[in-house]
């Protein structure tokens, strides 16, 4: 490779980030497969409202009624915005790197490739799982955190909000977990048009679920699995997804999906937070409308690339904008990753949310 390659070019670190693989992020490749760039500070957003009402008989020597649209609320959201940045300093480029042996031999420009790669695809694994952390809030609360303790309120329905322990699971004489999913399943088909698919049931939920005795024997409750005298053996899809078996009743393969994460400043030690509430159960339909928005990238070097034609002033949308530059004294140069993404599901009434079980003590009970 020639030393006049041009390793910290836009297009290539575009190119090298558009290539990388994301963490876990079940939810947003569940639910939010549709991405647009929008090219303002602010963005509408238009949220679907489901409409049942029959039309209303008429004379025909009278005149028509007049029908009021109701297909969508409007709402101007903000999104947030991530920028970080990591430091190569010249020691970096001697040393050997993680995992090298002592005998392999590497250039200083191939070390310095190597740790950009390394660096830029740690930036992008933080941003994806900000957005997972939006994906979660959107779906398990209704609201979305942005800075500052600011927060989006989704305009959903309140009983597609069962945040009340209303349904306690964990006592078994007085509850019903089927007659309570297809309770729920009818209120998201009702209100939306859209039937849900998906059940995605946290920690103690699952729990709950598997040993209540209407649930147990029950082929209809958990069928597509392994079941032995009440043993429910589920099908593990990766280091977090559970497959747990496909209900009958409601027409919905139940999951759980055990990811976790640290917030932003989290002080060393800090317990990782679950990705879904160990309380929590979501009913969705991976056929609604959800978006992963991204506004413009607030610096003005991401209209000035040839690799992005078309761009619009010197502000322009896209999902990542990696930028590098480099500092004289002290020697060392910078990398950053800038993204404004905002994830919205736009059929807020195309999924609900319950905690049928009591709130957990400590994160790992």
């Amino acid at each position: 490779m020639p030393d006049s390659y041009d390793l910290y070019a836009t297009r290539t670190m575009i190119q090298a980030v558009e290539q990388m693989y994301a963490p876990e992020s079940f939810l947003l490749d569940t639910f939010f497969t549709e991405t647009q760039l929008f090219e303002t500070e602010f963005v509408d957003v238009d949220f679907y409202v489901g409409g049942r009402e029959a039309a209303g008989y008429v004379s025909p020597e009278q005149e028509g009624n007049v029908v009021t649209r109701i297909g969508f609320a409007t709402e101007n959201y903000k999104p947030p915005y991530i920028k970080e940045k990591m430091t190569i300093k010249p020691t970096d480029l001697l040393n050997r790197r993680y995992g090298a042996t002592i005998y392999q031999a590497e250039s200083p420009l191939q070390r310095a490739m190597r740790q950009m790669a390394l660096d830029f695809a740690y930036l992008d694994d933080r941003c994806t799982r900000a957005e997972e952390v939006q994906a979660s809030d959107a779906l398990f609360t209704g609201q979305i955190r942005l800075l500052d303790g600011n927060t989006l309120v989704l305009p959903q329905k309140p009983t597609h909000q069962i945040d009340a322990v209303v349904y306690d699971w964990t006592d078994t004489d007085n509850s019903d977990p089927l007659e309570d999913l297809v309770e729920w399943a009818l209120i998201v088909t009702t209100d939306s048009g859209v039937r849900p698919d998906t059940v995605i049931m946290g920690k103690d939920v699952i729990k709950a679920y598997i040993n209540h005795p209407k649930v147990a024997n029950n082929t209809a409750a958990m069928s597509s699995v392994k079941t032995d005298r009440g043993w429910i053996s589920p099908l593990v899809k990766n280091k977090a997804l559970v497959y747990y078996g496909y209900n009958s009743e409601i027409d919905c393969d139940i999951y759980t999906y055990n990811e976790r994460y640290m917030p932003a400043g989290s002080p060393k030690g800090t317990a990782p937070v679950p990705m879904v509430p160990m309380n929590g159960l979501l009913m969705a339909s991976t056929g609604m409308r959800a978006v992963r928005l991204y506004g413009p990238i607030m610096d003005l070097q991401a209209g000035r690339t040839e690799s992005v034609p078309g761009a619009i002033g010197n502000l322009f949308p896209m999902r990542r904008f990696p930028k590098s530059w480099e500092e004289q004294d002290p020697s060392q140069r910078w990398l950053m990753l800038q993204t404004a993404p905002l994830i919205v599901p736009l059929q807020v009434d195309a999924y609900m949310f319950a905690y049928p079980v009591a709130a957990p003590t400590g994160q790992f009970n």
